[in-house]
């Protein structure tokens, strides 16, 4: 269960002119198999209550604006009903990853509450290789993912939230832009150039995932 930090296809902005496709696997995943789009509850931040509703099911559209359940409500609990425990009373080992502080959103707490058998964050996780000044890579994640899914003979449930996406899209943050944009102002094409090419890295790291999950006997 993957929730890729801010993906979107930015090609779907109108009037604009890539010089590639920036998601050509998922393109092919989805033509492939059953797919489709997501709205989310949130964006620009919150990125807990999209994790909260994927995970239980509950609408966060009932609660005042601004509230968080992770860091109102959760720590008060000592269950929540979610696919993680449904998945552990069918027999499964439960994982939950996140290449960042773990501390953020109270996340260390909620995912005991959750019921997840371990949580790896940017300090346990044997993965961190990152861009120079930025966060642990998607690819990073994705080697991580792999490595526990090889190990484990039983079944397992991942759910990773990853950040190479995450905002600001600073000049420089790769050492290339591999597509380039036409259609806006200087400015808006550098941050949109940037933000461009973490979601084509995104797009390899989910074909390694893939590839290597076909190899799995």
């Amino acid at each position: 269960y993957i929730m890729s930090e801010s993906f979107w296809d930015p090609s779907r902005l109108e009037n604009l002119k890539f010089s590639g496709d920036p998601i050509p696997h998922l393109r092919k995943l989805m033509m492939e198999h059953p797919s489709g789009n997501v709205l989310s509850p949130v964006f620009g931040g919150a990125t807990a209550n999209v994790e909260f509703e994927a995970l239980t099911g509950f609408s966060t559209s009932f609660l005042n604006p601004g509230v968080i359940p992770y860091q109102e409500m959760m720590d008060k609990k000592t269950f929540i009903p979610s696919i993680v425990s449904d998945l552990e009373g069918k027999g499964y080992n439960t994982l939950a990853i996140h290449p960042y502080n773990g501390v953020f959103y109270k996340r260390n707490v909620v995912y005991n509450i959750f019921g997840f058998d371990q949580f790896l964050d940017q300090e346990t996780m044997k993965h961190n290789e990152r861009e120079p000044g930025r966060v642990i890579t998607d690819l990073s994640l994705t080697n991580e993912i792999l490595d526990h899914i090889k190990e484990q003979e039983e079944p397992l449930f991942i759910h990773s939230v990853s950040m190479q996406n995450h905002m600001p899209y600073n000049a420089g943050a790769y050492e290339e832009n591999k597509i380039r944009i036409s259609g806006l102002s200087t400015e808006s094409t550098t941050m949109l150039e940037v933000y461009t090419e973490g979601i084509r890295r995104s797009d390899e790291a989910l074909k390694l995932l893939a590839d290597e999950l076909q190899k799995i006997n």
